[in-house]
């Protein structure tokens, strides 16, 4: 995990490469960014995660190059009892959130990314991030979608608000 110190984008951390790691067995996230700056996540194995692949609240990224697999599965939580964290509700491969608690993310292209076997829930999700840009990504295995875009407290008659992109 990496947290800036609180809700003001001053307060936030800037300049964070998360690259070329193997990350297995995790009960949360692989890899959590809240409340981050200029940041990047980059070739990365992520497999065998209770929540989410990679988890971001942040402004002004790029995801590219990962590889998620293995989320929240019937079959792998069971094996592992210290993962109590396997909570079979909604899990995601890469998840881009905010416009909650925290300000909303933005400014984030996610490219080149693959994200495989999800039994409960998405491959990718844009959760109220505006200005998110999924390109060249590779889903499968999901028991809802693939990619889901949710405006959250934003509204879909107001094009300026969220924009986002799937190519």
């Amino acid at each position: 995990w990496v947290i800036g110190a609180s809700n003001e984008p001053a307060d936030w951390l800037s300049n964070i490469t998360i690259r070329d790691n193997r990350l297995h067995a995790f009960r949360g996230s692989g890899i959590s960014l809240v409340r981050v700056t200029d940041f990047i996540i980059e070739n990365n194995d992520i497999e065998d995660v209770g929540y989410s692949g990679i988890n971001i609240v942040g402004r002004r990224g790029r995801v590219a190059e990962n590889r998620v697999r293995d989320l929240n599965h019937p079959e792998f939580c069971p094996q592992y009892p210290e993962l109590s964290g396997c909570q079979f509700l909604n899990s995601y491969g890469i998840v881009v959130t905010g416009c909650g608690s925290n300000p909303c993310s933005e400014d984030i292209i996610l490219n080149d990314n693959e994200v495989r076997e999800n039994e409960h829930w998405v491959g990718m999700m844009n959760h109220g991030g505006q200005r998110i840009l999924f390109r060249r990504m590779i889903a499968s295995s999901f028991s809802i979608a693939s990619v889901r875009m949710v405006l959250g407290k934003r509204s879909l008659s107001d094009p300026q608000t969220i924009q986002c992109g799937l190519l």
